[in-house]
């Protein structure tokens, strides 16, 4: 070396680094089953939390990891496909996982009635005399036929809210 041209001195700042565990969501992923099916509940990630570590200033403003856009058509059954997760801006992150399974319930359409559920009025002043006709109610239910074989109708309440303006031998529906 015969010349050192300046500066002489760098000054460096280095971050703390902050690791978390964030959890996986899928906002950007359509399920379209066949006609006569539906999708029951929420689509369920494995592992449903992904390791993520980089500069504490970033991460500060992560709060969880996304999957990449999709879309899905067909499926009559348990539903599953391994997903990438989507990248963050800053390649000064670094996420432990890239890929996981996610996993959806698709079920045959059904309808079940539930007939005989009691209805009940909620917030009536004490001392205030209240009648329901009828007493009962039947309801039809549409939904996967094993998440509506399974629903048990003793858990089912049927709820009428207290008018404040109520007007004698007014109907209300």
């Amino acid at each position: 070396v015969s010349q050192i041209i300046g500066p002489d001195t760098i000054h460096v700042q280095v971050e703390p680094a902050l690791e978390k565990r964030l959890p996986v969501v899928g906002r950007h992923i359509a399920i379209t089953p066949e006609a006569g099916y539906i999708q029951v509940g929420p689509i369920l990630f494995q592992p449903d939390t992904v390791t993520v570590r980089g500069p504490r200033s970033l991460m500060r403003s992560i709060y969880a990891m996304d999957t990449d856009s999709l879309m899905f058509e067909g499926g009559q059954d348990l539903f599953t496909e391994i997903v990438d997760l989507a990248n963050l801006s800053s390649s000064l992150i670094q996420v432990q996982e890239t890929q996981v399974t996610m996993a959806a319930d698709i079920q045959k359409l059904g309808e079940r009635t539930l007939g005989n559920i009691p209805v009940t009025v909620t917030g009536a002043p004490s001392g205030r005399q209240v009648r329901i006709e009828p007493e009962t109610v039947d309801l039809v239910i549409h939904g996967g036929v094993n998440f509506i074989h399974a629903l048990d109708p003793s858990q089912i309440r049927a709820f009428i809210p207290f008018q404040y303006d109520w007007q004698r031998y007014k109907e209300y529906r």
